[in-house]
C-alpha cells in the first residue's frame, strides 16, 4: 500500500472524528485525567520520602 495513500486515509479518519465536538471532549478528558494521574503520581513518589524522613 502506497504511504500516501495510507496518510490520505488517516487524514480523513481524523477529520471525521475531530467533526464530532463530543469526540474531542472525550479524548480531552481521558488526557487530561491521565495527565491528573501522573502529577498526583510524581507528588506523592517526590513529597512522601521528604514528610516521612
Amino acid at each position: 500500500m502506497p504511504a500516501t495513500l495510507t496518510k490520505c486515509s488517516n487524514m480523513k479518519w481524523l477529520t471525521r472524528f475531530a467533526s464530532s465536538q463530543k469526540n474531542i471532549d472525550c479524548v480531552a478528558k481521558w488526557f487530561g485525567g491521565a495527565i491528573v494521574l501522573l502529577g498526583v503520581v510524581l507528588v506523592l513518589v517526590i513529597l512522601v520520602p521528604r514528610i516521612f524522613r
